[in-house]
């Protein structure tokens, strides 16, 4: 069973994708990424929501920093529980959007079951990042760090070629860092997905 819906919310179309039957499982993110990333196998015990947040959509409008804070982010959330009518559900993020999940169950308890944290950290700052890159650097295998270090030289010719898609492309090069198959190349898994710059650059690099 898969149905698609759109969500709109302070004049944002949040793209919904549902996958599979049983417990709600809302993953915060891309409605287009995140399907492609998660084994269809579970959703024969689960119905996953995959919803956009507005750092994944076109804007509306000429955007205003108030325009992408996190609290706004998690008015979207509740726009689309409310829309989708969805009570005592399991909210999941993966990585950056672990803060999301984590901040809106804070903030709305009583609606929240469970909340599932996937290769989410403490914080995003620099102090964090460079020790995972130091972490990485100690236990990763020779082979890893060669295809991690092979693709990381690629970036900044990427980000020149298209900087609008500069978040896309750290996490294509990323790959060795983040998937058990080192050599996997996520570039077709980010097809189709639209990233608003000024909104990610605001959550990665001040909120998160």
């Amino acid at each position: 069973m898969h149905t698609q819906r759109t969500i709109m919310s302070d004049g944002f179309a949040l793209s919904v994708s549902i996958h599979g039957r049983g417990m709600p499982i809302l993953v915060v993110g891309s409605s287009i990424y995140y399907p492609r990333l998660f084994s269809e196998l579970l959703y024969t015990q689960f119905q996953l929501i995959f919803l956009d947040h507005r750092g994944f959509v076109k804007p509306p409008r000429a955007l205003e920093p108030e325009d992408y804070t996190l609290d706004q982010v998690l008015d979207d959330i509740e726009t689309a529980r409310q829309t989708l009518g969805l009570e005592d559900f399991i909210i999941l993020g993966h990585s950056g959007h672990a803060f999301m999940a984590l901040e809106y169950a804070a903030q709305y308890p009583e609606s929240v079951r469970k909340v599932i944290l996937l290769n989410a950290a403490p914080t995003n700052s620099l102090e964090r990042q460079q020790q995972s890159l130091y972490g990485f650097n100690e236990t990763a295998s020779p082979a890893r760090k060669l295809q991690f270090e092979g693709d990381m030289a690629l970036l900044e010719g990427d980000i020149q070629r298209e900087p609008e898609r500069r978040f896309v492309h750290m996490c294509i090069r990323m790959g060795a860092h983040s998937f058990y198959n080192y050599a996997f190349d996520a570039a077709s898994m980010w097809d189709g997905v639209f990233t608003n710059m000024p909104v990610m650059d605001h959550l990665w690099g001040e909120a998160f």
